[in-house]
């Protein structure tokens, strides 16, 4: 009888074990179907995307009407997120492409601009400075400025920004951001701030955006390292392309560094930016400060002399 019993128990044991192998079976293949199904469907909408991108602008090597390339929604669907398009260079027409400045010859939309200096030197000052021209539309240091809003996403206090208000007679829209982190940020979450700082600016019309100073915002650990520079510097066309105008502020090394080459950090801080201005006391005239600049802008001028006491 006990044996019989046994027999039994593995029979049912057995049968159990096979209908859920069976069901097993079933759900893998269903999940396949599934899959297989997504992924054709993802391709079926990518070569959609394509073909009617296609059809409606020409053949891109066709050499008839272009042609731009619908990369950035193909990208999305396969977990991409471009910025921009593929763009033929003879359908760039000189007159949608002018710079349009904000501090003519440094400071463009679309563009990056970088201001260096040791401590205390006055970049906080200079920056002051160009606000309250700007507000006027006023000539600094010999070139034109324009009166756009502006956020400071600053390390600096809102009472020293109170301060600063009232001894400058900053009138120009400012809004500042102070010391907003509680933590050094990831590479993920240096683009989600980002993200937030662009979502912030386009609810409120804000144009420029300035970060003062930036090793106190972005993600990079390592400021020798090249990969994690260039890493941080990426996020940063999210603004770009969406045609804000940036200045970023940083600190030189200690031991500064040949023309262009003082800011702290990677060479990476000095190949990125559109311009790269560095900021320093005149060795032969301490009242005075000495603006170099290296950029891409074919006008910017390679040094200007003010006078602190005078113009700041």
């Amino acid at each position: 009888f006990n044996k019989r019993f046994d027999e039994e128990q593995e029979d049912k044991f057995q049968l159990k074990n096979a209908e859920l192998d069976a069901k097993r079976q079933h759900d893998e293949e269903v999940l396949k179907k599934i899959a297989d199904d997504s992924e054709r469907e993802l391709y079926a909408q990518a070569a959609k995307i394509e073909e009617e991108s296609t059809r409606a602008k020409g053949n891109f090597d066709s050499g008839t009407e272009t042609r731009a390339i619908p990369y950035r929604e193909m990208g999305v669907l396969r977990g991409l997120n471009y910025l921009t398009n593929p763009m033929a260079l003879e359908d760039l027409k000189e007159e949608d492409y002018q710079y349009d400045w904000v501090w003519d010859d440094y400071i463009a939309f679309n563009h990056v601009t970088t201001l260096s200096a040791h401590p205390k030197v006055g970049k906080s000052t200079l920056m002051g400075s160009l606000l309250r021209a700007m507000d006027k539309e006023e000539v600094f240091l010999n070139r034109k400025t324009h009166k756009y809003p502006v956020i400071i996403i600053s390390e600096e206090s809102e009472h020293i920004w109170v301060q600063r208000r009232e001894r400058m007679g900053l009138k120009l829209p400012i809004k500042v951001w102070c010391s907003p982190l509680t933590h050094k940020l990831t590479g993920k979450e240096w683009e989600s701030f980002i993200e937030d700082v662009k979502d912030y600016c386009d609810k409120n019309n804000i144009k420029v955006v300035v970060f003062d100073t930036i090793s106190k915002f972005w993600s990079v650990k390592e400021e020798n390292a090249a990969a994690d520079m260039d890493a941080a510097f990426l996020p940063l066309n999210i603004l770009k392309t969406a045609g804000y105008a940036i200045l970023i502020i940083h600190h030189f090394r200690k031991a500064g560094g040949d023309y262009g080459q003082g800011a702290r950090g990677s060479s990476v801080f000095g190949a990125t930016p559109d311009c790269l201005i560095d900021f320093i006391r005149d060795p032969e005239d301490p009242k005075q400060r000495k603006l170099s600049a290296i950029s891409r802008f074919p006008d910017t001028p390679e040094q200007d002399i003010l006078g602190y006491e005078d113009s700041l």
